[in-house]
Parts: structure tokens; C-alpha cells; sequence
């Protein structure tokens, strides 16, 4: 039996590891939280996305359309059992993410054993069950942010058209799903992928067509029926958010008096339209419930209402005014939102339902692993702090680590690069690695100042590979490479490939 145990491979370890850790999980009382479904501003009405999907999808502007037709056709599917659903697809995915994390740990030359350990480690945490728990997008981002990386190594190495199509597919899927995603990220990557492997421009701007036409067509139809071109039209609101109401009172009534700011600037965002209505009129009708309805079935407010495009576009105007008149303003978001992006993942308000479940358990990996010695889970508590206190309400492991850890993988991509200790077939993996880590931190940090360190959860996993990457590197001493010839792809060796390095 022990021989037996310890011939288990790495793969099947994360899965017992992760089977194991959900049933403890859910003895502990996690049940699956579909509420989002009902309040997320995101979210389109319910009964919407049962009865009328394709053409609510088709006048949806707040933003890209594809989690809400993911919503739509479980709905659809599952009417009266759609949580569960719901739940074996999350399960599903956190499954998958396990998988594709250690390979994609292996594949960049991380030793097995680190890999496997990091993999169940990030598979186990408290952070991974409660979004995997939870009715919202970050799963899902994850989950593709790791199927198009590790599509991306494999192409490297075998050149094969269905994965280069896999790798496309994720971005895609990614542009339509969130509006961190615009086509200048989709076509940014491209670009770098086609400069990169001149020898396969082709194959790679034919592959890359299909994908293009299709972010391209979504934002010509907002153009052509909203006036905005783009996946979606949040930026009012972001911005408004980022800006405006980070005036004081006395700063904006002053504003508001001298005409710089409209009375809208009073009015917290995305509250119901009847607050608006003395200042923006409300649009006749069109006979689509997903532009006309002010409220959703489940009493929460719908943004997609065609009136909020017009309260958008006094947003932004309010916003460049708050910019030109006070810079402050913008300075003090951007503070907390780098305050906020440093936390430990599961220190998000929307967690209440399951998170008090685990919250020992949450506390102890915190601590440990993240360097959160005063717990932020009092937001008040948090703002009345003197300064000196907060880098101790934030993860100051992630405060630290996490920068040192992007720049040291960066001097290694290029220094190993230069001196043939890495080759392209890893490099530019690892080079998607870091510029995810680093568009994304910065759109997010640029357009919230709220629920940031929900939006690094999805690249958590990338930052666990480059942990691989360091301890591989203080292990053997050799770097990300395990031999050059290893490395190489077959398309591109001039000898016999060796046997893969078995640690």
C-alpha cells in the first residue's frame, strides 16, 4: 500500500488533495451563493435571461455580453436547479485550474514536487473555495487566464494549429467576458505573438481573424446604437467613482455652485433612476425590456436602462472637471485602490454568507501566508486607523512580495534570454505571464478603488507560477531552463531531444 501511494503522480495528488479539501469544505457549512444573480449590477434580470437571451444580449451595453449568456443558458438549462448547476460547473472548474496550474508549472521548468505543492496549496486555500463558491466572474477569468497560458506553452513547443486556436479562443473568451479585456489587449498579444514567431505569422493572423471579427462587430453595434465604441459603457461610472466621489462635501458644493459640476455629482452611482430624473430625462420606451426596465424583476436597479447612458456621459464630464480642479481627488482613489489591491483575496464584503464559516481557518492563512497582522475586515475601523497602521491591515507579504516578485522574473526573462539560458518556446510564456500581471494590475487600479484584490485573485495562479519559477531557480541554481535542449521545441532543435528532467 505505501509503494502504492507513493507512486501516485502529481496529478492525481492534487486532485485527492482537492476532493479532500472540499468535502471538509462543505462539512464546514460552504454551500454554493447564487445571490449575485438577483442584486449584481452586472447581472441582467434573471427572468430576462430565461425568457428573451439573445435579444437582451444583443442590446446589453454596460458591459461584454458573455457572462451573462453563460447565466442565460445554465437558466435556461436549469430553471428551477440552476444553483446546483451552477456549483457542479464552478467544481468543474477548480478542478481544471489544479490541472492546468501544474502543468503549466512544468512545462516552464518549475521541479515537480515544487509545482505539486504550490498546486495544492493554491487549490486548498480559503480564497479558491469561496470564489469557487461564489456567483461571479473571477472563477471563470481564472480558469481561462490558466487555459490560454497553458495553450500558449504547448504551441511553443508543437506548433500545432488547434492549440494556437485554444490560446485565441481564452483571449476571446476573456474580451467578452470582462471589460478589463478591450480589443487593444486582444490585438497587443497578437501582435507580440506574431513579431515573436515571424516564421508562423501566418498561421497566426489567419487564427486570430475569426476572434478579431467578432470583438470588433460587438463594438461596432455599441457604436452604431449607443454611441460608444467598445465592450461596454462603464467608464462614466469609474470614473465618477475614482474622482468625483472622492470630493469632500464642502469641495463639491463649492464646485457645484461655480457650475463646474452638475447636480448629478450629488447622487451616489448607480442608485435608481427616479434619483436622476429631476436632472436627466427618462427615455420613451422601445418595447425591449432590457433598455426599459427601470427595475429588475428582483427589485434591483437595471444600469442598462438607456437613460444611464446619459447619466455616463455627465459622469465623465463631472470627472475631467474634479481632475482639473482638484487632482486630490484622483490621488487619494488611486491610493486606496493600491491599498485595496494588496489585501488577501477573501477580505471582500460580499463573502458574508460563507466566509464566517471558515473565518479561523481565513484568519490563520492570512496571517501566514499573506502577512495580514491586523485584520481588515471592518472597513471603518480601517479608515479611522492612524497611517502607520496600514500596511498591517494589508497582506504585507503581498505588499512586499509580490513587486519584487514581477521584477526579479522580469531581470530573469531577459538576463536568461540574452545568454541562451531560456529559450522563445519559454520565454514568451512566461514574458504572457508578466504582462497580464501587469495590464491587469494597472487597469484595475486605474478604473476601482474598491474590490481590487478581488480582481487580482484571477491572477493569483500566475503568481504562484513565478514562486515555482524563484525556487526552482534557488534549487538548482540553473535558472528557468532545465537544458537547452529540453526547452526547445521540436520545431526549432537541431539535435535529438533528450528525456525531460524529472524533478
Amino acid at each position: 500500500m505505501r509503494i502504492q501511494i507513493a507512486r501516485l503522480s502529481p496529478a492525481t495528488w492534487i486532485v485527492l488533495a482537492f476532493l479532500l479539501s472540499r468535502l471538509s469544505y462543505y462539512a464546514a457549512g460552504i454551500e454554493f451563493d447564487a445571490r449575485p444573480l438577483q442584486f449584481y449590477v452586472q447581472f441582467l434580470d434573471p427572468e430576462l435571461l430565461r425568457a428573451r437571451l439573445l435579444e437582451s444580449l444583443f442590446y446589453l451595453h454596460t458591459q461584454p455580453p458573455g457572462f451573462n449568456l453563460f447565466l442565460g443558458i445554465v437558466l435556461k438549462l436549469f430553471p428551477s436547479s440552476y444553483d446546483a448547476a451552477f456549483q457542479v460547473l464552478y467544481f468543474a472548474m477548480g478542478l481544471g485550474i489544479g490541472q492546468m496550474l501544474y502543468r503549466l508549472m512544468h512545462r516552464l521548468g518549475v521541479r515537480r514536487r515544487i509545482a505539486c505543492g504550490l498546486t495544492v496549496l493554491f487549490t486548498v486555500s480559503p480564497a479558491a473555495i469561496l470564489y469557487e463558491t461564489h456567483l461571479t466572474y473571477e472563477y471563470p477569468i481564472l480558469f481561462l487566464m490558466c487555459a490560454a497560458a497553458l495553450s500558449l506553452v504547448e504551441w511553443t513547443r508543437a506548433r500545432r494549429p488547434w492549440l494556437l486556436a485554444a490560446f485565441q479562443g481564452s483571449l476571446l473568451a476573456l474580451v467578452l467576458i470582462r471589460g478589463t479585456y478591450q480589443p487593444i489587449y486582444y490585438l497587443a498579444i497578437c501582435a507580440a505573438l506574431a513579431f515573436a514567431f515571424r516564421g508562423h505569422r501566418r498561421t497566426i493572423a489567419l487564427s486570430a481573424a475569426l476572434p478579431l471579427a467578432l470583438i470588433l462587430a460587438l463594438c461596432g453595434k455599441n457604436w452604431i446604437l449607443f454611441g460608444a465604441f467598445g465592450t461596454g459603457s462603464w467608464p462614466g461610472f469609474q470614473a465618477a467613482i475614482m474622482t468625483t466621489y472622492q470630493l469632500s462635501d464642502a469641495h463639491r458644493e463649492s464646485m457645484q455652485k461655480r457650475g463646474l459640476l452638475s447636480p448629478l455629482a450629488s447622487v451616489p452611482p448607480i442608485m435608481p433612476l427616479s434619483d436622476y430624473e429631476p436632472h436627466v430625462k427618462r427615455h420613451t420606451p422601445r418595447g425591449i425590456p432590457a433598455l426599459d426596465e427601470a427595475v429588475k424583476s428582483t427589485g434591483a436597479v437595471n444600469p442598462n436602462h438607456l437613460s444611464f447612458l446619459e447619466v455616463q456621459k455627465i459622469h465623465l464630464a463631472d470627472a475631467r472637471a474634479t481632475v482639473r480642479e482638484h487632482p486630490r481627488a484622483l490621488a487619494k482613489s488611486l491610493s486606496t485602490a493600491w491599498f485595496t489591491y494588496f489585501l488577501p483575496a477573501t477580505d471582500f464584503p460580499f463573502f458574508d454568507h460563507n466566509r464566517p464559516r471558515i473565518a479561523a481557518l481565513d484568519r490563520a492563512f492570512n496571517v501566514v501566508f499573506h502577512g495580514q497582522m491586523l485584520d481588515a475586515s471592518d472597513r471603518k475601523k480601517v479608515r479611522q486607523a492612524p497611517w502607520w497602521q496600514l500596511p498591517f491591515y494589508t497582506g504585507t507579504f503581498l505588499l512586499l512580495g509580490l513587486p519584487a516578485l514581477w521584477i526579479w522574473a522580469l531581470w530573469r526573462l531577459v538576463t536568461g534570454f540574452r545568454n541562451g539560458d531560456i529559450w522563445l518556446s519559454r520565454a514568451f510564456p512566461i514574458a504572457f505571464l508578466l504582462f497580464n500581471i501587469a495590464f491587469v494590475t494597472a487597469v484595475s487600479n486605474l478604473a476601482s478603488c474598491f474590490e481590487n484584490n478581488r480582481y487580482r485573485f484571477s491572477l493569483d495562479a500566475f503568481h504562484f507560477v513565478l514562486i515555482g519559477l524563484l525556487l526552482t531557480w534557488i534549487a538548482d541554481r540553473r535558472g528557468f531552463a532545465l537544458s537547452r535542449v529540453a526547452t526547445r521545441p521540436q520545431a526549432e532543435a537541431t539535435v535529438l531531444p533528450q528525456p525531460m528532467s524529472t524533478h
